[in-house]
């Protein structure tokens, strides 16, 4: 998928914007398997509604869930909701192992309501040269910006800035980033 803006989609289930999966499609705008590609793409103000709190509602902008292999490149994230992954949701059951390159991506104004304000991760990933500003994770939830549960996960070069009006609703654990790996 390349040189696409996906914008102002709801969603009661899962992903917002855009759903990646091995599985049968369940909901989403796009479905989309195996392995996933996402040059220049585009994804503004885009909601998963919280029903419930399984592993769903996930993804305001895009879940990739259960594929073999992911690569976003130059993709943009704005003004995004889930519950847990704001912008980009990475779920995974264990069944394979996968990776997952995120690299010149911008995370603006992304919030989630329980964690990973930007991205919640849960493969093995790769995280470089990105932008995130303003993302949140609201009502005591963790990772501002991040929410990891996964290893491994290399984050660098990352540019983190948080807005003074987002620190009124801050994290309960990791500001900017969560790392919950066992």
């Amino acid at each position: 998928m390349s040189n696409c803006v996906i914008k102002n989609s709801v969603c009661s289930k899962e992903a917002g914007g855009i759903y990646f999966s091995n599985n049968n499609l369940k909901s989403g705008y796009v479905y989309l398997p195996k392995d996933i590609r996402m040059i220049n793409v585009t994804l503004i103000n885009n909601t998963v509604l919280s029903v419930g709190s399984s592993n769903n509602n996930g993804g305001g902008g895009v879940q990739v869930k259960e594929c073999t292999n992911a690569y976003l490149l130059n993709v943009t994230f704005i003004n995004n909701t889930a519950r847990i992954g704001g912008g980009l949701y990475f779920y995974n059951r264990g069944n394979s192992d996968p990776i997952k390159i995120i690299k010149n991506i911008i995370f603006i104004n992304n919030t989630a309501t329980e964690g990973g304000g930007a991205i919640y991760v849960q493969y093995k990933s790769t995280i470089t040269d990105n932008v995130f500003i303003g993302n949140k994770a609201l009502n005591s939830a963790s990772g501002g910006a991040i929410y990891i549960n996964a290893n491994p996960v290399t984050i660098s070069k990352n540019n983190f800035t948080i807005l003074f009006a987002s620190l009124q609703k801050m994290t309960k654990w990791g500001g900017l980033v969560l790392a919950w790996v066992m």
